[in-house]
Parts: structure tokens; C-alpha cells; sequence
């Protein structure tokens, strides 16, 4: 039930959400509390994520998306940002990302190579909990895939601000 709530609430809300410049990227219903994750190309402050709650709040409840009392928490992605449409997955081509598929291997990371309307291309770096160094690149359905995020290189950022000190 979840799903098909999720889905109507996205359906909704999306054409609204854009009017404030932001994409509503996930919806996330768990009985009582609905979270939505919105971003812009440039992320989104703290004060576009007040304004969209004040926003779409009144309209769950006038259109009744939701089937029981709720509450509501607007946030952005963060760092590890859903991949969740066509588009997120262009955007990100050179990026670090973790994807979970249907088909076998079922988890990989890696760095997106390329990516269009129907499938990516990605430069494993781990494949079903192994590390790989010899991989040969996997292009993967978008339709396969269950779940993808960017993954950020935590070692990286330290290793970056230590060395700006």
C-alpha cells in the first residue's frame, strides 16, 4: 500500500513542487510520517525546504493523499543522492555510484562511464561485496535496476581538507 500511496503523492505534488524550481525526486510513506526529498540542479536551502512544506502541506490534506493523520518532513538528498530517472543518471556520469539490480550481480559500485534515456554504463570498482580492479565496464537496464545512489568518497573530502590547511 505503501507504493501505491507514494505514487499518488508524487503524481500530485510534483507539478507543484517544480512552480518553487525544485524537483521532487522521492516519496516516502511509513504510516504516519510522509518524507519528501526535493532538489534543484544547485541543491536547496533550508529555507526552500520551509517553503515547500508550507506549500504542499495543505494540499495532502485538501486532496486527502494520504489515509491516515501524518506528519511531514521535507529534506534534501544529502550527498548520497537517489538516482531514481533518466536524467539524475546523466547528470552524474564521472561520479562514484552504488546500485542494486534485479538480475545478477545484484549490488555493484563504481563510476558512471556514460548513461542515456535506457541504460548506464559503469566502470565496476566493487562487484556483490568484492572488490575489483580488472573489471570490464557493465552496461546496466535502467529498468533493472532497484535502487542507485551517488556514494560519496569520505577519504577523499578528508583527505582534501587536511591538505587546504
Amino acid at each position: 500500500m505503501s507504493e501505491v500511496v507514494e505514487n499518488r503523492v508524487v503524481e500530485a505534488l510534483s507539478p507543484v513542487v517544480k512552480t518553487m524550481g525544485v524537483e521532487l525526486v522521492e516519496a516516502e510513506w511509513t504510516g504516519g510520517l510522509l518524507k519528501l526529498v526535493v532538489d534543484a540542479d544547485d541543491g536547496v536551502s533550508t529555507d526552500t525546504l520551509a517553503k515547500v512544506n508550507r506549500l504542499v502541506y495543505p494540499l495532502i490534506e485538501q486532496q486527502s493523499l494520504l489515509p491516515s493523520a501524518f506528519s511531514l518532513e521535507v529534506t534534501s538528498p544529502g550527498l548520497e543522492k537517489p538516482l531514481t530517472k533518466p536524467i539524475h543518471f546523466q547528470r552524474s556520469q564521472g561520479k562514484q555510484v552504488s546500485v542494486r539490480k534485479k538480475s545478477s550481480p545484484h549490488h555493484l559500485m563504481g563510476k558512471i562511464v556514460s548513461a542515456d534515456e535506457t541504460a548506464i554504463e559503469v566502470e565496476p570498482t566493487e562487484i556483490d561485496g568484492k572488490a575489483t580492479s580488472d573489471a570490464d565496464n557493465l552496461t546496466i537496464e535502467l529498468d533493472d535496476i532497484t535502487k542507485a545512489k551517488l556514494v560519496f568518497d569520505w577519504k577523499a573530502a578528508l583527505s582534501a581538507s587536511k591538505k587546504k590547511r
